[in-house]
């Protein structure tokens, strides 16, 4: 028996140490390969569950409803019940008169100017100072009654007239209430100076082509495009452009929607 057992065990030793000899050892750069093939694989795995996570949540009804409310809030009278219910779903409080704007999953939710029209053609500044005010919480029963109340001596004269005037003399150092903390007028203007005054929600003034007053309002990034809302006393409507960007450098921008920016007035 023990002449017959030796030599069937023996090949058997032989194959097993044959085996072992061919396996990759846990130090060995076949081993190192694999662990990180399985790390890349890994990773890739979790990107695409978060993709997919991120596109349920966007088309998700509740999302669906969180825009729905707040575009009913952005384009009507907004009532107090209708502010306690936004705030209830998006967690932040809006202090300000003025309705706010979701820009995107994921991104900050952005106070918007409530529109004004100017009423006759050089009447921007006030257009463009009674919305500042009232974004402010300021009062004022009327555009005219906010003109008399808040601009210099010079100001109600100028409006009724229809006359050009500064910004200063209706929301600046001159003006009765001064909503204006500084300006800017380089002509060339950092997109992440912008967007952090934007984020905070403070509206920027912004003199275009030299002759006109608008309000930039919100920022987003549509496919690597940096875009601005504005609100335009012109036609009186809030209105998204991709911003024109500075040929010298593609983190300053030199205009939105066809328009120049001259001089930026920051507010808050």
């Amino acid at each position: 028996m023990n002449s017959y057992a030796t030599p069937k065990q023996k090949p058997a030793n032989h194959q097993v140490a044959a085996r072992d000899s061919n396996s990759p050892k846990t130090d060995s750069p076949q081993a190192a390969e694999m662990s990180q093939l399985e790390t890349v694989v890994d990773g890739t795995s979790r990107a695409l569950r978060d993709r997919e996570f991120s596109e349920r949540i966007e088309a998700s009804a509740r999302v669906s409803a969180q825009r729905q409310l707040i575009q009913n809030i952005t384009d009507s009278p907004h009532s107090v019940a209708q502010r306690k219910k936004l705030e209830s779903i998006s967690g932040i409080r809006n202090t300000s008169n003025s309705p706010v704007q979701l820009m995107g999953f994921g991104q900050v939710i952005q106070r918007v100017i409530t529109p004004v029209s100017q009423p006759t053609a050089n009447t921007c500044w006030a257009a463009v100072g009674y919305a500042v005010h009232r974004h402010a919480g300021g009062a004022a029963a009327t555009l005219r009654n906010f003109v008399s109340a808040q601009g210099t001596a010079n100001a109600l004269t100028q409006f009724d007239a229809d006359n050009v005037l500064d910004i200063d003399e209706i929301i600046g150092s001159q003006a009765t209430t001064n909503r204006l903390t500084g300006s800017d007028s380089a002509g060339s203007y950092g997109k992440a100076g912008i967007t952090t005054k934007l984020n905070a929600g403070n509206p920027i003034v912004a003199n275009v082509n030299s002759n006109h007053y608008i309000i930039l309002t919100a920022r987003e990034i549509v496919n690597g495009t940096y875009r601005l809302t504005y609100m335009d006393p012109a036609s009186g409507s809030s209105v998204t452009a991709d911003a024109v960007e500075d040929s010298t450098s593609s983190s300053k921008i030199t205009g939105v929607g066809g328009y120049t920016l001259s001089v930026l007035y920051y507010t808050g």
